[in-house]
């Protein structure tokens, strides 16, 4: 009976994505992360939200600011982007390499921001990140953050 339970246990956390504990129960593995943009990057360049606030699982790096899937599965992610002055800014979410979502903050007399969230399904090994395009500098100091988790 003890090998049938626990190979029922492994099987169910097999399938569930989850780990087995010590004391014998199944627990997610939840990657979850959320960064803020200390400096604006070169037109062109991958935002770094290099000031790590939450980085479960080690699956976001803040020095090339990209996320790398650990699992397959429904993610949620999100970023808000505050422009710095009075430009426009134009930024760009990226999905291994291929461009699939544009994001613009509007010029305005003053600091503007623009806020987004994404719900796909990712499979382990792809990666996400966002590039400045154009226009101005966006703001540093935990004033423009990315976010990621498995739903």
């Amino acid at each position: 009976m003890l090998m049938k339970t626990c190979l029922l246990l492994v099987v169910i956390s097999a399938n569930f994505g989850g780990l087995l504990t010590d004391t014998g129960e199944v627990s997610a593995d939840r990657p979850a992360f959320l960064a803020y943009a200390k400096t604006s990057p070169k037109l062109g360049s991958v935002i770094l939200f290099e000031d790590v606030a939450t980085n479960e699982g080690k699956h976001y790096s803040p020095s090339t600011g990209v996320f790398t899937v650990p699992q397959n599965g429904l993610y949620s992610f999100g970023c808000m982007i505050m422009s710095s002055g009075k430009h426009f800014v134009h930024y760009k979410w990226f999905k291994n390499d291929t461009y699939f979502l544009n994001g613009w903050v509007a010029k305005t007399d003053h600091a503007n921001s623009q806020t987004q969230n994404i719900i796909l399904y990712m499979k382990k090994g792809e990666r996400m990140y966002i590039k400045l395009v154009s226009g101005g500098a966006i703001h540093g100091s935990r004033l423009s953050y990315i976010s990621g988790y498995l739903l």
